[in-house]
């Protein structure tokens, strides 16, 4: 039972409808994508930072203790003992030895002296002992200042006016007291007999030992700047951190002077961590009040109170007479954040942009395959009316003729012509099927030659002549002497030419002329086919090439044809290399170009 043709109408609707909601559900999706993204990039972001500022923070830790433990190592390799012992200058050299064959940094330290009341040493490297020597200016400016200190009474972190007998203005030197033997009879509580066992101002009414008096020396390490500078500090920047930090170590007690910094151009002040170095212990340092000395015991610099650059509340700083700066290369980590924030955003919107994109072309696709299917079964029904007209005229002037209705020599001949005709109409329209599926598969070859484009008008003309005949327009030439020959396969352009001139004595009989001019146009040759008929609708005209389209026209007025002629003549064109162009207005007629390219240009 057939189904009538508004119910076919209705599912095609329900179809399409179906389609539409689909995709508004889809496209209604993406804003709430999007803010979902949007916070999740958010929530990402603010654990990137956490992360990244706790990881620096570590990072600059481990920093300072890899540096400080070096200095560590050097201290403990020049500490020569407790107050009351003899000095031993045997064990300070293979306390020195020790740590240059356990230390990969041997050249932190370029020399080492100890000094006495009376001589200067220095440690041969090559014989491992030490020989008389001569202090530098440097190093003797140094050892007179802390004679001096000693003999006044100090005791570093004290508080106003506190210094360090081991760490003074010159980073390069680290410096150790050389203890004596206890001298005898002297104020306050000793090993020996004598007065001034009491308490009481004045000298020797102290408690505790005469430390100033027990200092027989100094050792001195003079430390490598270049090395430090130049080799340690840069292994430990790749060693901590990466390429996209910037790291600046400046001195706390020379007003921030630069002691290393990985990029010259630019210094750091709003770092985003900051943590001291140069921390050394242990370190003696003496206390002199009243009535005698007391010992300070193992003391680690403490900063005097600073308050540390980009730390809100003035939190102090932790001790060191360095302080390194790091930086993010982008400016903070703030920035560096936000920057990947902004990136992750683009790279999300370009994504649901995309995914936007690819639902609206979904929604194209659909509605170009829904209107595809509809003209192929438009082309089924076509092609099948098309081929029904010439079957059943060849089978009912068979049957004549079998049932001997045609007796006359001259009606015989009138049943064979329209037999011949009708032949020749279906064997086209197959040709043309069968050169339209040649050319969607693909399989379609081209004999490309030199063709003279007179001859080719010539059996474009002659093939169109039943077509020409039936109309009973007029067709005219006009073509310019002297053309080039044009590269083509001669068959296929007759073709062309041969379809065109048809559809213009089929669909332009009213105006009852047609005209074909062919002139050079550059180095391609053009070929025009007009008419003077009812023209194309404006509506039609950008889709009178597409496959199995046929204009409103054609359609009302029941006019034969499947649609792929002019389709065929463009896919022809185009494989030639050429282009093929329809200028047409509503009642002034319409014409056809085709521009193939000429021989002497493709030579």
């Amino acid at each position: 039972m057939k189904m009538p043709k508004k119910s076919w109408v209705r599912i095609a609707w329900e179809r399409q409808g179906r389609t539409v909601a689909l995709v508004l559900s889809l496209l209604s999706l993406l804003p709430v994508l999007a803010v979902l993204q949007y916070r999740w990039i958010g929530e990402v972001s603010e654990a990137e930072r956490e992360r990244m500022s706790n990881g620096l923070r570590s990072a600059a830790s481990r920093f300072g203790q890899d540096f400080n433990q070096e200095l560590g190592r050097i201290m403990r390799a020049i500490q020569t003992g407790r107050p009351g012992a003899q000095p031993d200058v045997s064990r300070l050299a293979e306390n020195i030895y020790e740590w240059t064959e356990s230390t990969s940094h041997r050249g932190m330290v370029r020399d080492f002296y100890i000094t006495d009341s009376e001589s200067v040493q220095r440690l041969n490297p090559q014989s491992g002992y030490f020989e008389q020597a001569v202090l530098p200016p440097h190093i003797a400016a140094i050892h007179r200042e802390l004679v001096s200190r000693a003999q006044t009474g100090f005791r570093p972190g004290s508080g106003e006016g506190a210094e360090t007998a081991n760490l003074v203005s010159d980073w390069s030197v680290l410096v150790m007291p050389r203890f004596g033997m206890p001298p005898f009879g002297g104020g306050g509580r000793g090993p020996g007999p004598g007065p001034g066992r009491g308490r009481g101002p004045g000298p020797g009414s102290g408690r505790g030992l005469d430390f100033p008096r027990m200092i027989a020396g100094w050792v001195f390490a003079e430390l490598d700047s270049e090395y430090i500078t130049k080799k340690l500090l840069p292994q430990l920047v790749r060693r901590h951190f990466r390429d996209d930090y910037q790291v600046e170590i400046v001195s706390r007690v020379t007003d921030d002077a630069v002691i290393f910094r990985t990029d010259e151009r630019e210094s750091i002040r709003d770092a985003d961590t900051a943590t001291g170095l140069f921390r050394v212990g242990p370190d003696f340092g003496f206390r002199f009040q009243g009535g005698g000395p007391q010992m300070g015991g193992p003391w680690m610099g403490r900063g005097g109170g600073r308050e540390a650059k980009g730390t809100p509340g003035g939190r102090p700083e932790d001790g060191g007479r360095w302080e390194l700066r790091v930086k993010h290369k982008s400016g903070s980590l703030d920035q560096a954040v936000a920057m990947a924030r902004y990136r992750n955003l683009a790279i999300s919107g370009g994504i649901l942009m995309l995914m936007a994109a690819s639902i609206g072309l979904l929604l194209l696709t659909t509605r170009r395959a829904q209107r595809l299917a509809r003209l192929q079964m438009e082309f089924v029904a076509g092609v099948s009316h098309e081929l029904r007209t010439p079957l059943t005229v060849i089978c009912s002037a068979g049957d004549n003729l079998a049932d001997g209705l045609v007796v006359s020599e001259q009606q015989a001949r009138r049943y064979g012509s329209v037999i011949r005709d009708e032949g020749r109409r279906l064997a086209d329209m197959v040709e043309q099927i069968l050169r339209f599926a040649g050319i969607q598969s693909g399989r379609a070859r081209y004999d490309v030659q030199p063709v003279d484009v007179m001859e080719v008008v010539d059996r474009a003309i002659q093939a169109s002549g039943p077509a020409l005949q039936q109309s009973g327009c007029r067709l005219e030439q006009d073509i310019e002497p002297g053309l080039p020959p044009v590269m083509a396969d001669p068959t296929a352009l007759t073709h062309c030419l041969s379809n065109l001139i048809g559809n213009a004595a089929k669909y332009a009989k009213e105006g009852g002329w047609i005209g074909v001019q062919v002139q050079s146009s550059g180095d391609q040759v053009a070929i025009r086919v007009r008419d003077r008929g009812p023209g194309i609708e404006a509506g039609d005209l950008p889709h009178v090439f597409e496959p199995f389209y046929r204009g409103q026209r054609a359609v009302s007025e029941q006019i034969q044809g499947a649609g792929m002629g002019l389709s065929l003549v463009k896919r022809i064109v185009e494989a030639h290399s050429g282009s093929v162009a329809v200028d047409s207005e509503t009642g002034q007629g319409a014409c056809f170009s085709i521009h193939i390219p000429a021989a002497s240009t493709s030579e």
